[in-house]
């Protein structure tokens, strides 16, 4: 085999730089930043001395793997604590977010985010996420200051009423007086003006006189986002908006907040959890409920991170619940591809004191749970 400290420096031409060990591709460094000229011009130097392109091409390779390997290992500590508690199934060693100062850290970290499951449905900044303020008032609307209400009466009494609530929260209907509206829907604010209305506009009980209420100008409504939030603070919204609307107007989480323990709180109340992984799934909205004045949304930080690579339809990182398996897991990357070995998958789990790496067989993917 050739050696490099044996052979002619000047004549490169038999060396094959696969049979040349880590120790002599550097003692080959050594002699070029001996000659005084830097690594830029290490292949200049290879070429000029009788290597084929080819081995000059696989020479740089080798010389770039080596120093790529003598930056991992300079903080052993730092690669070892970056991949606490990830499981994979196959795994790629690091974030490499972490470990690259300056710009390509953030570029890192923009890379991470893009392989969180979740994190493109608020990347678009292009797209149009508002409320639809074109609608019929929704029935469960709950009325407040400064909403406008329109009542309008026709049938054998004609009239009409364009009343902003009060920072009291009522109306003053001329002929009727004083009615209190603020706290209730829109459903319930307009069988209590009917009642009212009715006492003064007779046709309203016998039914010639038809009744109709609805919100004209919509109010603005603030809302606080607090915790892993992209941008916390707090917004000013329409106030038919939802938690959606909050969540996309605010960037979404960042990259160690949860996308499946999202919290709604209101007066002091934690009164619903969002989880963004049922919308993506299923199209589930149930808990996308509309936001009221003074609510509170809170992103807490994430608690268990599991990164699938491979023969998957979807490779990425993904958020787990406690009380899910590796089936789940497998259905929110989207299934194997069909070149996939699914008979059983690989597992590297890095624990306080080793790397563990163990197999899953097919049998055991609904009642195996990934742990962090």
């Amino acid at each position: 085999m050739p050696v490099l400290a044996q052979v002619n420096p000047q004549n490169l031409s038999n060396i094959r730089v696969d049979e040349l060990s880590d120790d002599q591709v550097r003692a080959f460094m050594r002699q070029v930043e001996a000659s005084g000229l830097g690594d830029a011009q290490l292949e200049q130097i290879a070429q000029a001395r009788g290597m084929s392109p080819a081995e000059v091409a696989k020479l740089r390779a080798r010389v770039d793997k080596l120093k790529s390997a003598g930056a991992k290992s300079a903080n052993p500590d730092q690669v070892q604590s970056q991949n606490q508690g990830r499981e994979l199934n196959y795994v790629e060693e690091k974030p490499a977010a972490e470990k690259t100062p300056g710009s390509e850290a953030e570029k890192a970290l923009m890379e991470l985010r893009a392989k969180l499951f979740g994190a493109d449905l608020f990347k678009n900044k292009n797209q149009t996420f508002e409320p639809n303020l074109n609608i019929a008032t929704p029935k469960g609307y709950v009325i407040g200051a400064n909403d406008v209400l329109l009542i309008d009466l026709s049938g054998n009494s004609e009239a009409s009423y364009d009343l902003t609530v009060s920072p009291e929260g009522i109306i003053k209907i001329q002929y009727v007086g004083i009615v209190p509206v603020a706290g209730l829907t829109i459903e319930a604010a307009s069988a209590r003006i009917k009642s009212r209305m009715s006492a003064v506009y007779s046709g309203i009980k016998s039914g010639n006189t038809r009744l109709n209420v609805a919100i004209g100008n919509i109010r603005s409504i603030k809302v606080i986002l607090m915790g892993e939030v992209k941008t916390p603070g707090t917004y000013t919204l329409p106030s038919l908006a939802t938690v959606f609307n909050a969540l996309y107007s605010s960037g979404g989480p960042t990259e160690n907040g949860s996308f499946r323990a999202i919290e709604l709180i209101r007066s002091g109340k934690k009164i619903a959890v969002l989880d963004i992984y049922e919308f993506l799934m299923k199209g589930e909205i149930a808990t996308n409920l509309k936001l009221q004045d003074q609510d509170i949304i809170r992103i807490p930080v994430y608690q268990s991170r599991i990164e699938l690579v491979g023969e998957l339809k979807r490779p990425g990182i993904y958020e787990l619940k406690a009380d899910e398996s590796y089936a789940n897991l497998l259905n929110y990357a989207g299934g194997f591809t069909e070149n996939a070995y699914q008979a059983r998958v690989k597992v590297l789990k890095n624990t306080d004191t080793e790397r563990k790496i163990a197999d899953i067989a097919k049998e055991q993917f609904a009642s195996y749970q990934p742990a962090t």
